[in-house]
C-alpha cells in the first residue's frame, strides 16, 4: 500500500465519519444517556481539524500568495508610473 493509497482511503472515509457524527447529533439524547457524548464532541473536533488541514490550508496558501503577488506587482506598476511621470515633468 502506497502513501497515495492511504491518502485516497482517508478522503474516501471522511464523509462517512461526518455522516456518523450527524447521526450522533440527531440521536443526542440517546447518545448522552449512553455516555458517549464527550467522545462524539472529540471526534467532531478532530474531523473539523482534519478537514481544515486537507481542504482549506492549500486554498489559503494559494489565495495568500495570489494576494501578495498582486500587491507587489501593483506597487511596481505604481512606482514605474511615478518615475515616468517624474521624468515627463522634468522634460516638459
Amino acid at each position: 500500500m502506497t502513501v497515495q493509497d492511504i491518502f485516497v482511503c482517508i478522503l474516501a472515509f471522511m464523509p462517512t465519519g461526518w455522516g456518523m457524527l450527524q447521526i450522533a447529533q440527531a440521536l443526542k439524547p440517546l447518545v448522552r444517556r449512553a455516555g458517549f457524548w464527550g467522545s462524539v464532541k472529540t471526534l467532531a473536533r478532530g474531523d473539523e481539524i482534519v478537514m481544515g488541514l486537507l481542504l482549506f490550508t492549500p486554498l489559503a496558501f494559494f489565495w495568500l500568495t495570489h494576494m501578495i503577488l498582486n500587491a507587489a506587482i501593483l506597487e511596481v506598476i505604481r512606482l514605474g508610473l511615478r518615475f515616468e511621470l517624474g521624468v515627463f515633468i522634468v522634460r516638459g
